[in-house]
């Protein structure tokens, strides 16, 4: 072999490494963008569900401290529970309650699973907001009045009770947005 025909075959597998080596770089190029592109995506989606959930709390927090105000009013200074307090309560939950709902529609259109868990949360809001709205409005024999006072006191530790669970609920929605975001 000759010298020239040598340097000729050390050029062609010159060649052909480089463009192995450029073809190569170019597939793990291309998997790390879109491995780097699926994890933002997801990261978004991460930052979107808890925002969302962040402002069905914020919604949801609202009601319970109007539930909650309100039924302290029944139960430690009865006398002050007047058509004013009651218009201010109403007020105050017909203000957030749509708020609420279309926080947990955004809560949907992000993950259905996050937003079955969380109208479970709200299921026990709205029954302890018809409790405290039927009682508010009860018929006006003694009797009825009575037994609604009751009611209203009752749904005052029911309340107090939510209001405890809250904190928790938010930091273990929080906690599993990321596991459970949709990649």
């Amino acid at each position: 072999m000759n010298q020239a025909f040598g340097a000729f075959l050390g050029a062609i597998a010159g060649a052909v490494v480089a463009l192995t080596t450029s073809i190569i770089t170019n597939i793990v190029s291309t998997r790390n963008e879109r491995a780097k592109s699926e994890a933002a995506k997801h990261a978004a989606h991460v930052e979107a569900l808890r925002g969302s959930v962040a402002t069905v709390f914020s919604y949801f927090f609202a009601i319970q401290h109007a539930i909650n105000w309100l039924t302290w009013i029944a139960k430690f200074d009865p006398s002050a529970l007047d058509a004013e307090s009651i218009k201010s309560y109403d007020n105050e939950v017909h203000d957030a309650m749509p708020k609420l709902l279309g926080a947990m529609a955004t809560v949907a259109s992000l993950n259905l699973n996050v937003y079955d868990d969380l109208q479970q949360l709200c299921e026990r809001l709205y029954d302890l907001d018809r409790t405290v709205a039927v009682s508010l409005r009860a018929p006006g024999t003694v009797e009825a009045t009575e037994a609604a006072h009751h009611e209203l006191e009752r749904s005052w530790e029911k309340a107090r009770q939510l209001e405890r669970v809250l904190p928790q609920q938010v930091a273990e929605f929080m906690a599993s947005a990321e596991t459970r975001a949709v990649r």
